[in-house]
């Protein structure tokens, strides 16, 4: 699915499916722009972190996701990311979260500090 996706952002692109040739270029773009927006927003939405990935790594895709969508003018709040990122993490960590919780209320707390705490974790 995401291939068939990449490969028709890469034809609109050139301006030859589905008939996109006819349209001028402001539409392609913003065809094209539609397009990206769709794709980020269903792999943020999707986002998962396997137990065998690291914190860092996990944030390194979430944080490319969020910047990329950020440039588009498609972001969600820093609230959003962090339960999106918590939500994404394997149940390993379940324990670290309530440890966590207990320290600063998950809420106010920035995606940045939820990783610094998180690698904390994942030191010890």
């Amino acid at each position: 699915m995401i291939k068939f996706i990449l490969v028709l952002i890469l034809e609109m692109q050139a301006g030859f499916a589905c008939g996109l040739h006819f349209l001028d270029s402001s539409q392609q773009l913003s065809l094209t722009r539609d397009c990206k927006i769709d794709l980020l927003t269903q792999q943020y939405e999707k986002f998962s972190i396997s137990s065998e990935e690291t914190i860092d790594s996990g944030f390194t895709q979430f944080n490319a996701i969020v910047t990329c969508l950020k440039s588009l003018d498609q972001g969600y709040s820093s609230k959003n990311h962090v339960r999106k990122f918590l939500c994404a993490l394997p149940l390993k960590w379940r324990a670290n979260l309530m440890a966590i919780e207990k320290a600063k209320y998950l809420a106010s707390l920035p995606l940045y500090g939820l990783i610094k705490k998180l690698k904390v974790y994942d030191l010890i």
